[in-house]
């Protein structure tokens, strides 16, 4: 075998062993060494050529389950690895227009819309999430007040905090 082949098996297998994460699992932001060592395997994939063939996998998956969150966030990871940004963020985009209950997966999509380019989108979503978990602020309040800020609403930005504080003091009463 050779090393390009070598190095892609390992790759499918570090892929294996380290699943996505789900978005509640990543509330707090930061990579961890999987996150890096699932992305490291996506780049071996590109560059050996598997990586598209992967993605074609996925995208056959999404026409039986167009609704799989799961796998729309999988095939934008995909096709941020592969180059394909514009794909990568219509999935997000797509992803920002399902209804959550979950405001660490709603943060999280946040900051996929952020990175999408599309702050306004994103800023709904933040102030959705901190309304119900404002904690989740916490660590990403530079990136959090940027997308504000780009988005020309940095006075909903206070106004959410503001909110957020409130409600705390009405629950520890």
């Amino acid at each position: 075998q050779s090393k390009p082949d070598i190095a892609a098996q390992i790759a499918y297998q570090l892929l294996r062993r380290t699943p996505q994460r789900s978005s509640s699992s990543r509330m707090y932001g930061g990579r961890t060494e999987e996150d890096q060592a699932r992305q490291q395997a996506l780049v071996v994939l590109n560059r050996t050529g598997r990586l598209p063939e992967m993605i074609i996998k996925l995208e056959k998956q999404l026409e039986k389950s167009p609704e799989s969150t799961q796998i729309l966030e999988m095939l934008s990871e995909y096709y941020t690895a592969g180059g394909q940004q514009a794909k990568a963020q219509q999935l997000v985009k797509k992803l920002a227009g399902k209804k959550t209950n979950d405001p660490a997966a709603e943060f999280e999509l946040a900051m996929k819309l952020v990175q999408a380019g599309d702050a306004a989108a994103a800023v709904e979503k933040f102030e959705n999430a901190m309304k119900k978990q404002p904690q989740l602020v916490g660590n990403r309040w530079h990136e959090v007040e940027n997308a504000f800020r780009t988005a020309n609403k940095t006075d909903d930005l206070y106004a959410a905090v503001e909110s957020a504080f409130s409600q705390g003091w009405r629950r520890m009463k």
